[in-house]
């Protein structure tokens, strides 16, 4: 992380983001070095940040990683919201199904979450989802009551699944 006249430190993400804007780097310091995990294999991490003008600060900022097949084919993501803690979307391909890549994928989630500083993951599933149980087996529970809303004409129930981190 920075180098000082006094030495340098290191910072968890966590504890070096304070808000959307702000950090904790203090004056006379400087951001020298940022260091991400490696993936897994046959994985692949995407961050997309949208700015009305480059060098802007983000507007609004994505955060994805994905499961490929040996031919390089996409077959399983996920997708999170950092500043709330949603796990916004998982999905893996039937061709995928039984191999663990949701499960990792979900883990990466909650992990990048927590490494974020979020308390808890939660998500919004749709009440007649194969899905529940997975995410039951993953430590997510019920709760509060369920969004009911109109999907393309349809009426959905949706119950919210909460895990700490």
């Amino acid at each position: 992380m920075p180098l000082l006249p006094f030495g340098s430190r290191k910072v968890r993400a966590a504890d070096f983001f304070t808000g959307l804007f702000t950090t904790t780097l203090e004056v006379g310091e400087l951001l020298t070095e940022v260091t991400i995990p490696k993936r897994p294999a046959r994985s692949a991490y995407a961050f997309q940040e949208i700015a009305r003008r480059h060098g802007d600060y983000a507007l609004a900022g994505a955060a994805a990683a994905v499961a490929v097949d040996e031919r390089g084919e996409v077959f399983a993501f996920v997708a999170w919201d950092a500043d709330t803690g949603e796990v916004v979307r998982l999905f893996t391909h039937p061709r995928g199904w039984g191999y663990g890549a949701g499960q990792a994928l979900l883990e990466a989630a909650c992990t990048a979450l927590r490494s974020a500083g979020c308390k808890q993951a939660w998500l919004w599933t749709e009440e007649r989802n194969d899905a529940v149980g997975f995410y039951e087996h993953a430590g997510f529970r019920r709760e509060g009551e369920p969004r009911i809303r109109d999907w393309h004409g349809a009426r959905i129930c949706e119950p919210r699944f909460a895990r700490d981190l």
